[in-house]
């Protein structure tokens, strides 16, 4: 299976007279990282609000959710928006953005840093 993408696996079983059957099944092989990018905020704001509204963009033929802080948010044509993603203290927040894989493969994280005062 090394093509990306739809692949087809196929198994035959023969038993000892050479009758045959067979199963299969279809899977998805999906090696590339979603592209993300957090566009609200921007990178070292200051909030003032304990929840915020965190949006953006992502790209990725096989997305499954998006989640900023733990909160899961609404995906759109090539964006996400997450509402009511807590702050839990003043001082410097990384905001962290977090995209799982049906998969099995480990997403990459981004995100960037909020001031609440």
């Amino acid at each position: 299976m090394n093509a990306e993408g739809s692949n087809e696996i196929i198994a035959v079983a023969t038993d000892a007279v050479g009758h045959q059957g067979n199963a299969s099944v279809t899977v998805t092989r999906d090696t590339q990282s979603p592209e993300v990018e957090i566009t609200s905020p921007k990178d070292n704001d200051t909030v003032h609000e304990r929840f915020i509204t965190v949006s953006g963009t992502v790209s990725d033929a096989n997305l499954y959710d998006v989640r900023v802080n733990g909160v899961t948010a609404v995906l759109g044509a090539g964006t996400f928006t997450a509402t009511d993603v807590p702050l839990d203290f003043e001082g410097a927040k990384t905001v962290r953005l977090r995209q799982p894989r049906l998969r099995w493969r480990r997403p990459t994280p981004k995100g960037g840093t909020l001031k609440l005062v």
